[in-house]
């Protein structure tokens, strides 16, 4: 860049930090805030204003603002964003998006939720709440909100929840004769791949409201049983009646050829879309099918593509990009020694930094094998590459894995002031491990956690049944135990909305 071009940044970054936090009128600032492009620089401004700044915001703008948060493909910064939203729940008409906002957010911060929509008590909160529920795959909690609730709109959400999770015999008890519950039915046989019960369901919403997405779920159940042919002659129907087909439709198109290992094919569907961006699920069926033609390079190639391509076009934080679900099918063709193939493709790509350190990460949370975990470590330490703390937290597992209890315990400390925002969880984590590894010491790390002020976790709580502890004073606490906490499904009294 030249001194003139560099000097004009500078000048106009100076402008911006003006306008934005030099103004008198906090709506200003917050309108502003709308305008940043950078998702990380979003949540970090938001998070420096005071609850007087957020006094003076007009509800219109808060709920764009919500709106444009829940719509970001990405989450790492979502968990921080939302635990400070909860703090200033006091504008109206705004904690159903709050609500919504706890999908990406760690199950362990549910009970916020929880809280949040008791506060509020209002009917729409607590429809945003059952949806959080069924996304999360928590069934029994959606059924005792349900029970709660009981209005036709509830019924017709609970369908949904069903539907999502594969319970189509409920949901059909349950369903109401509306087009919203013909079309939740409709993609839970699609999602099972049940052709003559998705079409059913598709012949009573043709000429509705919601047909662009029904013909969308058709292609799915084609899909689904590898039947390219049909699903390009429902995609014809669509183009035909003019209506549009979105990246979730175009990502059913690409899948239909995995079956057969059509490379072409899947290329030929990823490519048509020419509206915007090709969505993260596209590229993650692209890479599948790479894979599953036995092309790895392809497909790596299109784990590059897809990375760039998202950097350009949301200018998200480059560290928070890559899904686990663009890696999976990588990483399970790769697994055992064909890991270092796919480090090795890694080496002759031009990844390089915070790039390179994203992939590595990436590719060291899907691996299975905890020494392949340890090795792809050692790359970050011989290259000098900074680790991102989720890349601290999958070390520390892999040492407890491979008895190495005492090593895991030492990253721990050697790494927890570097943790920021990922404090809590770091914590949460770290009580759990030793809750497997070495009961003898979670009192400590709990007392610790407690003193900085961190929340305790439903994690935290196992932890602690796991040491021996049992006056947990848990009546008093809203726990979503999953099935994975064992004991305290035990100790716990399962009614949250008596």
């Amino acid at each position: 860049m030249s001194v003139g071009r560099l000097r004009l940044k500078e000048v106009v970054e100076a402008k911006l930090n003006k306008q934005y936090w030099l103004q008198g009128s906090n709506h200003v600032v917050f309108s502003n805030l709308l305008e940043l492009s950078n998702f990380k620089d979003i949540v970090e401004k938001y998070n420096q204003l005071s609850q007087e700044d957020l006094d003076k915001v007009q509800p219109s703008k808060f709920r764009l603002f919500l709106e444009r948060v829940n719509k970001s493909p990405f989450g790492s910064f979502d968990k921080p964003l939302h635990l400070k939203l909860v703090e200033f729940s006091k504008l109206p008409n705004v904690n159903d998006l709050i609500v919504q906002g706890f999908e990406r957010v760690s199950d362990e911060h549910l009970p916020l939720a929880i809280q949040l929509a008791k506060q509020s008590d209002s009917e729409q909160v607590y429809i945003a709440l059952l949806r959080l529920f069924g996304a999360k795959q928590r069934i029994r909690e959606a059924e005792q909100l349900f029970q709660k609730l009981g209005t036709d709109e509830a019924k017709e959400v609970m369908v949904e929840v069903y539907c999502l999770n594969g319970q189509l015999e409920k949901a059909h008890e349950l369903a109401l004769k509306t087009d919203k519950s013909h079309l939740s039915l409709l993609k839970g046989h699609a999602a099972r791949g049940e052709i003559t019960l998705a079409n059913k369901y598709f012949g009573l919403l043709k000429n509705s409201d919601l047909e662009s997405q029904a013909y969308e779920h058709l292609i799915q159940v084609y899909s689904y049983r590898g039947l390219p042919g049909d699903c390009k002659q429902v995609y014809r129907k669509m183009r035909t009646k003019g209506l549009e087909v979105s990246s979730f439709g175009y990502e059913q198109l690409i899948r239909s050829h995995i079956a057969d290992a059509d490379i072409t094919g899947a290329n030929r569907w990823f490519y048509k879309k020419t509206i915007g961006y090709p969505s993260v699920g596209m590229y993650a069926a692209l890479v599948e099918a790479y894979v599953s033609g036995k092309d790895i390079i392809g497909a790596y190639r299109t784990v590059k593509d897809c990375f760039h391509t998202y950097q350009g076009a949301v200018g998200i934080d480059k560290w928070t990009f890559i899904p686990k679900s663009v890696f999976e099918p990588l990483a399970d063709q790769l697994q055992g020694k064909h890991t270092d193939y796919l480090v090795d493709r890694l080496n002759l790509s031009d990844f390089t930094g915070v790039k390179r350190s994203s992939v590595l990460t990436k590719l060291m949370q899907t691996v299975t094998d905890p020494k392949q975990k340890l090795e792809i470590y050692q790359i970050f330490e011989n290259e000098g590459l900074r680790v991102p703390y989720v890349g601290y937290q999958t070390v520390i597992e892999a040492h407890g894995q491979l008895g190495n209890v005492d090593k895991g315990i030492q990253l721990f400390e050697d790494t927890i002031d570097g943790a920021f925002q990922n404090e809590h969880d770091a914590y949460v984590q770290m009580v759990a491990y030793l809750g497997k590894t070495k009961p003898t010491l979670v009192k400590e790390y709990v007392k610790r956690m407690t003193d900085k002020g961190h929340q305790l976790t439903p994690s935290v709580y196992e932890a602690l049944l796991q040491s021996g502890e049992r006056d947990l004073g848990l009546q008093e606490q809203a726990i979503i135990a999953g099935p994975e906490h064992t004991l305290l499904q035990k100790e716990i009294k399962y009614n949250l909305f008596a």
